[in-house]
């Protein structure tokens, strides 16, 4: 019955909804900000890290253990992202040993292609987006991606880009920042997403989503439990700030060339 249907596949009763206070998984800016900072810091054109990621990585900060607080605090950008990624969730572990220090390293050193990957999966309107203003070819492939021969068109038509012009955070203001907020981020900041290189990395990025972890059972079964319980989080940051009619954000006043 509609009881049986609420309880999970493992035939517990669902989770009371997440509260949301990490501003990079409310937000498309700081969603998107984030990993870019630690991308550009790390001055490294290896696309290695991005082979490298799981999925299990990109959403175990949201599919806790029921030990953990349902709520998720905030955490400042930094260094410090891969070593929290790595004692949260379900795959979380003491420290003091050598193993665990090892594993944390390792997360850190990818943790702008996690972040980034993270943000596609909440906001997937914003690959679009920001193709169309950068002027790239959709039809093309992109050259020393790690994905060489996909198109941009192909990932768009697959999961979870596909659904993008559908899928919105369930709270009230969902719409509005997944459309007009990342349309909003992408006037002011395309130039910086715009360099091959970083054009490469988005490629690479998107790829493993659509081409590889989108074609293992296992894997889609973690990310569409992700963006389920992330569309129905809800938000602790006042969003009518941003997204009342009467303080709406105009695409235009974020234009570069934007005169009051």
């Amino acid at each position: 019955g509609q009881k049986a249907e609420q309880q999970t596949e493992g035939g517990a009763e669902p989770s009371a909804p997440l509260s949301l206070c990490r501003l990079d998984m409310i937000l498309p800016n700081f969603a998107f900000s984030v990993p870019l900072a630690v991308r550009m810091e790390s001055h490294s054109a290896d696309l290695g890290t991005v082979r490298q990621v799981t999925a299990s990585e990109v959403v175990e900060v949201l599919l806790q253990s029921k030990s953990q607080e349902p709520s998720l605090p905030f955490m400042p950008p930094g260094r410090m992202d891969g070593a929290m990624l790595a004692r949260s969730g379900p795959f979380a572990f003491g420290e003091g040993e050598e193993e665990d220090v090892a594993r944390a390293s390792a997360v850190e050193k990818k943790a702008g292609d996690i972040r980034l990957m993270r943000a596609l999966l909440m906001f997937p309107g914003f690959l679009t987006t920001l193709l169309e203003r950068v002027g790239a070819k959709f039809e093309q492939s992109v050259p020393g991606s790690a994905f060489p021969r996909v198109t941009w068109a192909e990932i768009l038509l697959s999961p979870p880009f596909e659904e993008a012009p559908r899928f919105f955070p369930k709270h009230s203001f969902g719409r509005f920042v997944s459309t007009e907020l990342v349309n909003c981020y992408v006037e002011k900041n395309h130039s910086l997403w715009k360099p091959d290189q970083t054009l490469r990395w988005l490629h690479s990025c998107a790829a493993t989503l659509s081409h590889r972890m989108a074609k293992d059972s296992s894997d889609v079964r973690m990310l569409d439990l992700f963006r389920s319980k992330w569309a129905a989080a809800s938000p602790s940051l006042p969003l009518s700030a941003y997204c009342d009619d009467a303080a709406a954000a105009r695409r235009s006043e974020f234009a570069v060339s934007y005169e009051p």
